[in-house]
């Protein structure tokens, strides 16, 4: 029996980030792919959480499982999301001894980008990409060329495919592959931190009788955590307690913010927590709250609902519109304080009406799978 070839897929990411590894690994694992994945920069995960005060230490191996090659970075100035941040030549000859059949693009701002776009068109590679950005009506016309260049784009929820049809890339050429989180891996955190649940609330000073409202990630303008400071304040008869997981640059001024408000004794700041740590967070919450401002999707809302925790995010969050439902959440203004406090008391007093929400979260995600990305990511790479 002759073999069957196996298509040549290569990857481009700026960096290990641990929400993509089980994307890679899973990728490494399908029998019709033969799969590389090629990094612009090893130490850019540090730098990327710098405002967190400590190093990435996330507790698991980001490039175990699967063929990664790490390239030489000759950019980093500019900062991230510029097209100097990441400036790799090496990905010319990369791409040269790999005769890739497909490369499929993580973003597409950076001249490692834009030279491995050129090289790939040159050597006759199909190209993909597979970005979060959120369509706003707005675009130009070298990017609408740059997205309508390419031979398909993988869209990760519905904001994400209006970015893609603002920019004129044709219906036939998007393809779904949702942004998700290893599903499995997170229910077994959850299953393993169950039993410690009255323990953990004790050690972040969560009353029993209060509800722990969760909310994950960098103390920063942009996430908009001083309006759950103000809508605890106005909250002030319900027994709500706020549990904040993350560091970042506003953690003083949100610190004193409470105290003003007298707040102290209502809120917890447990720092930077890693993942294994991140999941005994989640299992001694009650409701998990996403506030920002500005987010292009929120893949921290992904990991809150498989752990069976209604969810509350605003209406700038990307995944909203996709993972939150009357049945499982509120979707709420990002401005509006008042709605915020309110939300919060009747979850706070709505205690049954909440477990059946955080049933609901675990049911919905469901549909969210690293399997189902996956099976995207391979249906577009294989469609000619």
């Amino acid at each position: 029996m002759t073999p069957v070839s196996k298509l040549k897929l290569a990857a481009l990411y700026t960096h290990p980030i641990q929400y993509f590894a089980p994307l890679s690994r899973a990728l490494a694992r399908r029998a019709e792919l033969d799969f590389t994945c090629f990094f612009c920069d090893a130490s850019a995960a540090e730098r990327s959480y710098s405002d967190f005060g400590v190093p990435e230490v996330w507790g698991v191996g980001l490039t175990d499982g699967y063929r990664a090659e790490f390239l030489r970075n000759m950019g980093g100035r500019g900062g991230y999301g510029h097209l100097s941040s990441f400036v790799n030549p090496g990905i010319l000859p990369a791409l040269w001894r790999g005769r890739f059949d497909a490369l499929l693009l993580h973003g597409y701002k950076s001249a490692t980008h834009l030279l491995a776009v050129a090289a790939a068109h040159a050597l006759g590679t199909r190209v993909f990409v597979r970005c979060d950005a959120a369509g706003d009506g707005r675009s130009s016309a070298a990017r609408r060329a740059l997205l309508r260049s390419f031979d398909g784009a993988l869209f990760v929820g519905t904001k994400n495919r209006q970015f893609f049809l603002d920019h004129g890339v044709a219906d036939d050429r998007l393809y779904f592959a949702p942004y998700s989180v290893d599903n499995d891996l997170h229910r077994r955190q959850a299953r393993d931190a169950a039993p410690l649940r009255t323990e953990l609330r004790a050690s972040w000073s969560v009353p029993d009788d209060a509800c722990c409202v969760l909310f994950v990630g960098r103390l920063a303008p942009e996430k908009n955590v001083d309006l759950l400071v103000r809508a605890l304040a106005t909250a002030s008869d319900a027994p709500l307690h706020l549990l904040l997981v993350g560091d970042g640059p506003l953690r003083e001024e949100l610190a004193r913010a409470a105290a003003a408000r007298g707040l102290s004794k209502r809120l917890t700041f447990t720092g930077f927590l890693d993942q294994v740590a991140l999941a005994k967070a989640f299992v001694a919450a009650d409701v998990f709250a996403l506030p920002s401002s500005r987010e292009p999707w929120g893949l921290v809302l992904n990991e809150a609902m498989n752990y069976s925790l209604p969810v509350l995010a605003s209406d700038r969050v990307g995944a909203a519109v996709d993972l939150v439902t009357p049945s499982n959440g509120r979707m709420l203004p990002s401005d509006d304080v008042a709605a915020w406090a309110d939300t919060l008391s009747w979850m706070a007093r709505e205690k049954e009406r909440r477990i059946e929400m955080g049933r609901a979260s675990l049911r919905h995600i469901d549909g969210w799978s690293v399997e189902r990305t996956i099976d995207g990511i391979v249906r577009a790479v294989l469609t000619r």
